[in-house]
């Protein structure tokens, strides 16, 4: 399980932005986690099984719920989040300001794009974000021995990456939102230099 912590001025701002545009601020964490999804995968679209944790038991009738979001058009994030509020599981995200909830998705199309080659058995994905008393935190995990470790790592940081990205700039197309963390990104400007010679 990799886990990262998303800072109290991302996830305040996350939740004006979100009110801002009329959602509620669970929308905007789900729909990045599926831009997410669609970014490593390509697939047209994403189906992730959300539960909540703010009914004690599992009793609320609200408590579970699916959202599939098509990203076919390459829209502004904002019309991602905007078609969620709108669809069947609307309902359940409206119901509660609570940020407690666990993210799953098993498609097998969508996750071979991160499994090891060759993995036989159920392909399960999972992200589960909480409030810590002042931002969020996020961890996420895999079955066991059939996803590449190194992604798997690097997940929880390229969906905080993406996230404030889109906070930032609601109209940004999903396929321009940024992926890679500062570390990343120095990394990949070291190694471009690197093989940036002068030949006489």
């Amino acid at each position: 399980m990799n886990t990262l912590c998303i800072s109290p001025s991302t996830y305040r701002h996350t939740t004006e932005v979100s009110r801002r545009l009329g959602v509620n601020p669970l929308s905007t964490l789900l729909v990045a986690f599926q831009t997410l999804l669609h970014r490593y995968s390509q697939a047209e679209r994403i189906t992730v099984q959300a539960i909540r944790k703010d009914s004690p038991g599992g009793n609320d009738s609200h408590a579970g719920f699916e959202l599939t979001t098509d990203f076919s058009g390459d829209e502004p994030f904002r019309t991602l989040l905007e078609r969620a509020q709108e669809s069947p599981a609307g309902a359940s995200l409206r119901s509660t300001e609570a940020i407690q909830a666990t993210f799953t998705v098993n498609d097998a199309t969508v996750l071979s794009s991160i499994s090891r080659t060759n993995t036989q058995g159920q392909l399960e994905l999972r992200m589960t974000i909480e409030e810590n008393g002042t931002g969020l935190t996020v961890q996420v995990e895999g079955t066991a021995g059939q996803f590449e470790p190194v992604i798997i790592e690097r997940m929880p940081g390229h969906y905080r990456t993406l996230l404030e990205a889109a906070i930032a700039n609601p109209d940004i197309s999903d396929h321009k939102l940024p992926l890679l963390t500062e570390t990343e990104r120095r990394q990949v400007l070291v190694a471009w230099n690197a093989t940036d010679t002068d030949y006489p």
